[in-house]
């Protein structure tokens, strides 16, 4: 699934792997984004990390 990053102004495009509990266990760069041409920061390629932490409030 593609998608965008929200963690910053940049809106980087990304790419998402989604399981079959429909939460996302991945996420890369999408390199067909025109803007952001496969880049996405280490804050965005991980933040579904912090989403299903049990750490979270």
């Amino acid at each position: 699934m593609t998608s965008f990053c929200r963690t910053c102004t940049a809106g980087c495009g990304t790419k998402l792997t989604i399981d079959d509990e429909d939460r996302i266990v991945s996420i890369r760069g999408d390199e067909n984004n025109a803007m952001s041409r496969g880049y996405a920061c280490f804050k965005g390629i991980h933040s579904h990390e912090a989403q299903y932490s049990p750490e979270r409030l």
